[in-house]
């Protein structure tokens, strides 16, 4: 009875669409339910689009109808969860998806469901909200009837498959023990087809919850620091940022990664992560500088980039900026420093050029890479995003390179 063999991925976004993906290639019944009907049929006719490494929903059945959801064994709810003008997160969508399926489940009396939510929430929020939500719908009692679970992933786009299938940790957070048990059996199906030795960290769901909003803001945190340092290093004679970096990521308590030269943080999760618990810790009555410092500390680094460019390039002049998605591998633009450079230089210098192998930004001009070579009209080409196409770039003598990266 409470061995999972079949689930259902309830939103297939950019990460819904690989973990019923990662599902079903390690031998799940897998059946995904979205709302947009278009991704529905790209899945089921074989014809859907992602620049994901290894993503292949071939064995992946998709449905418009979310109470079929209720014939699985579980249903992973991984739909959006926007950021409220109070900087908390809203658990609406999360709500439809869980009285949906909770509407199948009570039509069909199919108890011992076990609903996993990943989506990202606010601490407290999801035994506040979605668990009594269930109940009154279902009539049933939570670790009775149904069983529940917080697990977010920790992944990067344009490397989703490798998250799911080789994390560094597992997050469970769980409302009894049996639903954690029949969820980390479900890991151990998971992982062990990579021979993944991962550590599975079981807690409450509000521990959990607190984790994965925590674990982001050290590493925008960490982002940070490293932005700081670099803008110090730079502004002393004879300083080389490289250097200090490297020297500082070889101690084991700090380590390398994220820890080289670059630009400010961006992308869907990080920033408004980092925000989302800094207004968590002022509902509480808590200080949390730290939170607020990386997001200033953020919001600088692309101040200073910004100013450094306009100092090289003046109101009759051509900026081309090299990469628009905020990091490689994806086509995902949200608060790029790339997009945020080019919205301070528009207005302000003739033309705004960019260039993304991936993303396609339609606000801007965009340009093919083989012409910058040839393009002697461009004052300042700056890499915004380390994309590898980028390694070895020729640009006009009569242009001025900028290169954070060190592409």
């Amino acid at each position: 009875m409470n061995k999972i063999s079949s689930v259902a991925v309830v939103g297939l976004g950019k990460l819904g669409a690989c973990l019923a993906s990662a599902l079903s290639q390690c031998g799940f019944d897998v059946l995904g339910t979205d709302c947009d009907g278009r991704v529905v049929e790209q899945i089921n006719s074989g014809c859907h689009q992602s620049h994901e490494p290894d993503l292949d929903l071939s064995g992946v059945i998709a449905t418009t109808h979310i109470e079929e959801a209720a014939y699985r064994d579980a249903s992973f709810l991984v739909v959006p969860t926007p950021t409220l003008p109070n900087g908390l997160f809203s658990n609406q969508y999360l709500l439809d998806a869980a009285l949906g399926v909770s509407g199948g489940l009570k039509a069909n009396q199919r108890k011992q469901h076990l609903f996993v939510i990943v989506s990202t929430t606010t601490p407290g929020s999801i035994e506040s909200e979605i668990i009594p939500a269930i109940e009154h719908a279902t009539g049933w009692t939570c670790g009775c009837q149904f069983g529940l679970c917080y697990n977010p992933e920790f992944i990067a786009l344009g490397n989703v498959m490798r998250g799911l299938l080789q994390p560094d940790l597992v997050l469970i957070g769980q409302f009894d023990a049996l639903s954690g048990e029949r969820l980390a059996a479900l890991y151990d199906r998971l992982m062990g087809t990579t021979a993944n030795t991962a550590p599975v960290f079981r807690m409450s769901i509000v521990s959990a919850e607190l984790a994965k909003i925590s674990l982001n803001s050290f590493l925008t945190m960490k982002i940070s620091f490293t932005n700081q340092t670099a803008a110090i290093a730079r502004a002393i004679k004879g300083c080389d940022p490289w250097q200090v970096l490297r020297a500082v990521g070889a101690d084991s308590r700090v380590g390398p990664k994220y820890l080289g030269c670059g630009l400010a943080y961006g992308g869907p999760c990080f920033p408004r992560d980092n925000r989302m618990l800094a207004a968590l810790a002022r509902g509480l009555g808590v200080e949390a500088p730290l939170a607020a410092a990386s997001d200033a500390v953020n919001n600088q680094a692309n101040e200073d980039l910004a100013r450094a460019v306009l100092a090289l390039a003046g109101p009759s002049d051509t900026v081309a900026i090299l990469g628009t998605a905020y990091k490689p591998g994806t086509a995902v633009t949200d608060q790029s420093p790339g997009m945020i450079l080019a919205q301070h230089c528009n207005g302000r210098v003739a033309k705004v050029l960019v260039h993304d192998p991936i993303a396609v930004t339609c606000a801007f001009e965009t340009f093919n890479l083989g012409q910058l070579a040839f393009m002697e009209e461009v004052k300042v080409a700056v890499i915004c995003t380390p994309h590898p196409q980028y390694a070895g770039l020729s640009v006009s003598p009569k242009t001025a390179l900028l290169n954070p990266w060190g592409v």
